[in-house]
């Protein structure tokens, strides 16, 4: 299988903001492709494995200048002359059998943006392995399942050195080449369905817990007030919730 195509969003709608934006930025523009192949092999197990290249450009950035209009000069805090790819490999295995599915899937990628100057750097949101699991069984009017999930950490950059600022009394850092990363992240979630029927109504009751074990889940990182040490900013925690749902026939 193979595709490919041209597409156009709109501006993320801060950046476009009177006050504070840039009204005249144009659409974002992408080209995404990709190609694989689909099989079905013995006992049941269904493979994907996609190749996919993704470019992009008009992509918004912060910058602080300014730019005649026709109402005068004003600044201008976004121009949309960004330009970006993303490329890699998708893998997926499939199992469906009596009560029983589940699949693995596994991502290798690449993201990254250029400057103007045409160096180029990776994007924020960059990870370089993705994984996957998930099964489910069910079993008299039961059904258990859980969810594994494994990523690479996001670029991050480290602080070069850090300077007192007598004008806003507080320490002001600079910022190294985004060459390092978060801590990669993992995290497992339980669910637990039971079916009943009262009457006309026909429904379950459920348990659903995520990050069961509690895992740092890291997002980016906190510093102390003059950036001499720092921390992993956790996400979420321990969520569980419980449930019913129902229909009436």
């Amino acid at each position: 299988k193979a595709a490919g195509g041209l597409l156009v969003q709109q501006p993320s709608p801060f950046t476009i903001f009177r006050l504070g934006g840039n009204p005249s930025i144009a659409p974002e523009r992408s080209y995404q492709s990709s190609g694989g192949i689909e099989l079905t092999l013995p006992s049941g197990v269904e493979a994907w494995l996609t190749a996919f290249y993704n470019r992009q450009w008009n992509i918004a950035r912060g910058v602080d200048e300014i730019i005649p209009t026709d109402e005068g000069l004003r600044r201008g805090f976004f121009t949309a002359d960004g330009e970006g790819r993303a490329f890699g490999l998708e893998a997926m295995l499939r199992l469906r059998l009596d009560g029983f599915y589940g699949w693995i899937t596994y991502t290798l990628s690449r993201s990254e943006r250029w400057h103007g100057d045409g160096s180029a750097d990776l994007f924020a949101f960059d990870q370089t392995h993705v994984l996957n699991v998930v099964a489910s069984y069910g079993f008299d009017g039961w059904r258990l399942g859980a969810r594994f999930a494994f990523a690479s950490g996001r670029p991050t950059r480290g602080v070069v050195t850090s300077r007192f600022d007598a004008d806003t009394g507080g320490n002001v850092a600079a910022f190294g080449p985004q060459d390092d990363r978060l801590p990669y992240s993992h995290q497992l979630d339980v669910r637990i369905d039971r079916e009943f029927d009262i009457g006309p109504i026909r429904g379950s009751v459920y348990l659903d817990v995520l990050n069961v074990y509690w895992s740092e889940l890291p997002e980016g990182r906190i510093y102390q007030y003059d950036y001499e040490r720092s921390g992993i900013l956790r996400g979420l925690p321990i969520i569980p919730s419980l449930g019913v749902r129902g229909t009436i026939r």
